[in-house]
């Protein structure tokens, strides 16, 4: 039987054998792998970026990898054993490429076969590196200060001309304060016809109706300003508080403080009385601002 020869190369020309053709391609898809992920590290930090982030070990020498696939090449090692050099140096023995549970045999396999670089869609990034929810905005309701009441909204006055120091606008106090007493408006703030006299005189302040000795609290924290009786008002008190704003109390049955003391607001002050010109027992309150005389209804409703 007749022995066949080996083909002869011709001279300076280096033909490659289909085995050797076979691993330069090999050789070059794993290249080609490799400088897809050191791009994909060094570009984009989003979408591949993150994948391979999560993928490639953070310590990898790149030089080193080179190295050791040169070796591998050098040393006659089979195309599965080259890559898996590649692999090693480049994502270490536990990384996973792909969806979940594609590891390292799948990964070699795949690009030893068929040198097919297939795009996946990366696995959701560990809660770890997930950014966190906006912390939901807190509801009003939530808040810790409470919500300023709304201001009164007054209509327009157009009634007789006012006294001197006397306004129908509404004036804000920078004061914490409360009504000095619950009960029904029986007279208004403004002109009126005088409940014994019959004339039409200006009213300086409301009327609260109350029976006798129903305590009258401070309208807001101060001092008590002064104290009398007179045959109009009967026993009266004022208080003076901070930001140029009084309160004053006619009418009473009792008075529970003298000149100068403190009072807190809400604290008793003094009862309820018919005392003065009066036609029942109510609380005559007045509130003026920098001398100028307010409406009290829209600071006691």
């Amino acid at each position: 039987m007749e022995r066949r020869r080996p083909p002869r190369r011709s001279k300076g020309k280096h033909s490659l054998t289909p085995q050797e053709a076979r691993r330069l391609r090999q050789l070059l898809g794993s290249v080609i792998l490799f400088f897809a992920v050191f791009l994909g590290r060094m570009i984009s930090p989003d979408g591949f970026g993150v994948a391979v982030a999560e993928t490639v070990r953070g310590d990898t020498d790149f030089k080193a990898a080179f190295t050791s696939v040169g070796e591998a090449i050098g040393g006659g090692a089979a195309p599965a054993g080259i890559l898996g050099e590649l692999y090693t140096a480049v994502f270490g023995a536990s990384a996973t490429l792909g969806p979940a549970g594609a590891g390292y045999e799948e990964a070699k396999e795949t690009l030893a076969d068929g040198l097919a670089l297939t795009v996946v869609s990366p696995s959701p990034v560990p809660s770890a590196l997930t950014p966190s929810s906006p912390s939901p905005s807190p509801s009003p309701e939530a808040s810790a200060e409470p919500s300023a009441a709304p201001s009164p909204s007054p209509s327009p006055y157009n009634g007789p001309a006012l006294p001197e120091k006397t306004t129908m606008e509404y004036v804000a106090l920078n004061l914490d304060y409360a009504a000095p007493l619950v009960g029904e408006i029986t007279s208004s703030f403004g002109w009126r016809d005088h409940p014994i006299s019959g004339d039409n005189e200006f009213h300086y302040g409301i009327d609260i109706a109350a029976d006798e000795g129903t305590p009258i609290l401070a309208f807001a924290s101060g001092t008590v300003d002064y104290i009398g009786e007179s045959s109009i008002y009967g026993l009266y008190m004022q208080l003076r508080h901070t930001d140029g704003t009084t309160s004053f109390y006619a009418h009473c049955s009792k008075l529970l403080f003298r000149k100068e003391a403190s009072v807190e607001k809400g604290e008793e002050i003094a009862e309820v009385g018919s005392t003065g010109s009066s036609t029942g027992t109510h609380l005559h309150f007045e509130i003026r601002k920098d001398g100028i005389y307010l409406n009290p209804e829209y600071y006691v409703n």
